[in-house]
């Protein structure tokens, strides 16, 4: 009940959307423009599934970040911290030439500028969007049987 309404509420606050701010890099500056704003929305089935693919090459589970120890989450941090950054990039690029252009470059900035806590948090609530409704949709054919072999030989032999 408590991870349902967990990605209830992931599902909320990305419907919303979550705005980062980063610091203009200094060209934008001399045009006035101090911040960029940026919106992380709820993604799309591609921009999911490669979030979903880096998440997952992390080879960290919930359970483990809930039970591990100062040392190993040091350890966490170095080796994958540059790719929550790039998750996140990815979740707030939404395309594969925006990523390719300015991906890594706004991972690097995320690194930057936020907290790893805050970039923690907020990989986690994108990685759990759209999973309670591709749960629902999964559990709803499997009750359908659409792979159920279609004989119309056996058919017959139900109905006499």
């Amino acid at each position: 009940m408590e991870a349902a309404t967990e990605i209830q509420a992931a599902q909320t606050i990305l419907e919303e959307g979550v705005r980062l701010d980063i610091p203009a890099p200094f060209f934008l500056r001399l045009f006035r423009i101090k911040t960029i704003p940026l919106v992380l929305h709820d993604p799309t089935a591609s921009v999911c599934l490669r979030i979903t693919k880096l998440r997952l090459q992390m080879g960290v589970t919930d359970v483990d970040f809930e039970q591990m120890s100062v040392e190993d989450g040091l350890k966490y941090r170095v080796n994958h911290g540059f790719t929550v950054g790039r998750i996140l990039a990815i979740g707030i690029l939404r395309g594969r030439k925006r990523n390719w252009l300015a991906g890594k470059w706004l991972a690097k900035q995320l690194l930057k500028h936020y907290p790893f806590s805050v970039l923690l948090n907020i990989m986690h609530i994108i990685t759990l969007g759209g999973l309670e409704d591709f749960m629902n949709t999964i559990g709803l054919l499997e009750g359908m049987r659409l792979t159920k072999p279609n004989d119309p030989s056996q058919r017959k032999s139900q109905r006499s």
